[in-house]
């Protein structure tokens, strides 16, 4: 039987800084490894799971948005009445969901002069419904059209419509 030989204190202090210099650098590469594992395998999860939230939220006022009419001449008349009754909050919603912000600005806190300016274009609008022009661009795109005027001053008006996904007509844009 071989004898134990008695360690100094240098020995004992020199094997224990090599014990904890082992422990910290296996925790150290343990943690490093723990997390490029878990940027590989648990990470595209996490991403994907933020980017389903995030669609899905992004989606959520299309899916909800049923304001408009079964056809692109339905949505024009329906959006026209809602106008003359002076419910503008209510036109706006004639309009595809990315164009509502944008066309608030137009709509809402209307100076008197602005409301006779669209009561106008109504009025323009009803007169030359019976000489509109439909180019239907495919199943979801359509363009009414009229000219507006004669000769030098002649000039177009269009009106953009798009099927959204619920299959109502929404306004696209003049």
């Amino acid at each position: 039987m071989k004898k134990k030989k008695i360690k100094t204190t240098g020995q004992k202090l020199k094997i224990g800084a090599i014990a904890v210099a082992l422990v910290v650098v296996g925790l150290s590469a343990g943690y490093v490894l723990g997390v490029v594992g878990y940027i590989k395998v648990i990470g595209p999860y996490v991403s994907e799971m933020k980017y389903k939230v995030f669609l899905k939220d992004y989606l959520k006022p299309y899916e909800e948005d049923f304001t408009g009419g079964d056809t692109p001449e339905e949505t024009i008349d329906l959006f026209i009445e809602v106008l003359k009754k002076g419910d503008y909050e209510l036109a706006v919603k004639y309009f595809e969901i990315q164009e509502q912000e944008k066309q608030k600005e137009s709509y809402i806190n209307l100076t008197e002069e602005n409301k006779k300016n669209i009561i106008d274009w109504i009025n323009e609008i009803e007169r030359k419904k019976n000489i509109w022009h439909k180019d239907k661009q495919d199943e979801n795109n359509v363009e009414f059209w009229y000219n507006v005027g004669e000769g030098e001053n002649e000039r177009t008006h269009s009106i953009y419509l798009r099927k959204n996904i619920n299959n109502k007509w929404k306004i696209e844009g003049f």
